[in-house]
């Protein structure tokens, strides 16, 4: 073999393991580093069923330095969503609900019954200041504390659009 290739092996090898060895040792992020703030954008979706306009959709997006909370309930077309600008504290006080049920945890939730032809589905997304973003979605398949925090979502958005209803 010429020194050229040994020396190119040598470099890929120190390489690989070079790699190798940053993945395993990478600092994982502790509990209070992977907590929920300065959420810009927020959507929650689920399904109650399968007749037209059965999605309940609760979203919260940042737009021209304001706050726009918008919610559509089972059975009402996506065009008569309601649309409410909300203070900075609600977005904190949907941050502390966020975190209480550490959902942050759901990231990369997205799994499905493939026993289930007829079921209902969810989807999360939140979008925060620093461009973290949390993903997770399911079909009849939920992660823990799916249906309480399913629950809080609801009534933190039923008391924002009280009036409305």
């Amino acid at each position: 073999m010429n020194n050229t290739l040994v020396y190119t092996i040598r470099l890929l090898i120190i390489a690989c393991v070079a790699f190798f060895l940053g993945g395993c040792l990478r600092k994982k992020p502790k509990e209070n580093e992977s907590i929920l703030k300065d959420i810009i954008n927020f959507s929650f979706n689920y399904s109650v069923g399968y007749a037209m306009n059965c999605q309940c959709s609760y979203k919260i997006d940042y737009i021209d330095n304001k706050f726009i909370a918008s919610y559509k309930k089972n059975g009402i077309p996506e065009e008569d969503r309601l649309k409410k600008e909300i203070s900075s504290e609600k977005i904190k006080e949907l941050e502390n609900l966020l975190n209480n049920y550490k959902v942050y945890k759901w990231d990369g939730f997205n799994k499905s019954d493939k026993n289930v032809l007829d079921g209902d589905d969810f989807s999360l997304s939140i979008t925060t200041l620093d461009k973290r973003h949390i993903r997770a979605s399911g079909y009849e398949s939920y992660p823990d504390n799916y249906g309480e925090v399913n629950k809080e979502i609801q009534n933190f958005f039923f008391e924002i659009f009280k009036e409305e209803k």
